[in-house]
C-alpha cells in the first residue's frame, strides 16, 4: 500500500529531524541505545510493501543517510548502522532499480558511501548478483563516461571501488 509507505516515511522523517536545542543549564537528554531500533524496524517494513520502488527508494535512501548521521555513541555509529540491513532488504527486492538509482548518484559522496557499505554487507548478495549480471550498467555509469564529463575522474574512481568490492565476493 503506497499510502502506508508514505505514512511510514513521514514517521521516519520525524526521527531524522534535528533535535531542538535545550535551554542553557538544562540537563542533557540521554538517548537509549534502543532508540535507533525503532526507525530500523520501520525501514524493515518497506520490503514487505507492494512494489513501488520509484516512490520510496530516494526518500528511504536519504532518510537512511540522515538517520545514520545522527548515530553517535551507544551501541551504534554511522559505521555500525542498524539501518542498512533493513534498507538492503528493500533494495534486494528491486535490484535492477536499486542499481539504476545508485549509479545515477555516483557523484554524490553520501550515496556512494551508503552504496559501498551496502554492497559489502552480508545480506546484499541479490544486489551484488545484479551488479555482476548487468556489468554493462556499471561500465556505462563509470568507465565509459565522456572525458569531458566534469565528474569523469570521480565516476571512474567509484567504478574501481565497486569492482574492488565485487572481487571480494566472487
Amino acid at each position: 500500500n503506497v499510502t502506508l509507505g508514505e505514512k511510514l516515511l513521514d514517521y521516519l522523517q520525524k526521527w531524522a529531524e534535528p533535535e531542538k536545542p535545550q535551554p542553557a543549564g538544562a540537563p542533557k537528554v540521554v538517548k537509549s541505545s534502543e532508540e535507533p531500533k525503532i526507525p530500523a524496524a520501520i525501514i524493515e517494513l518497506f520490503h514487505l510493501l507492494p512494489p513501488a520502488p520509484e516512490k520510496f527508494m530516494e526518500k528511504l535512501a536519504k532518510l537512511t543517510i540522515e538517520l545514520e548521521d545522527k548515530l553517535v555513541g551507544g551501541d551504534f555509529s554511522p559505521v555500525r548502522s542498524p539501518y542498512r540491513a533493513p534498507f538492503t532488504k528493500f533494495l534486494n527486492r528491486f535490484p535492477s532499480e536499486a542499481l539504476d538509482f545508485f549509479y545515477e548518484r555516483l557523484r554524490d559522496s553520501q550515496f556512494c558511501k551508503l552504496f559501498q557499505y551496502i554492497l559489502r554487507s552480508d545480506v546484499a548478495s541479490p544486489l551484488r548478483d545484479e551488479v555482476y549480471r548487468s556489468e554493462d550498467k556499471l561500465l556505462t555509469a563509470t568507465f565509459l563516461v565522456d572525458e569531458k564529463n566534469p565528474n569523469y575522474n570521480e565516476l571512474r574512481f567509484q567504478g574501481v571501488t565497486i569492482v574492488r568490492t565485487m572481487c571480494k565476493f566472487f
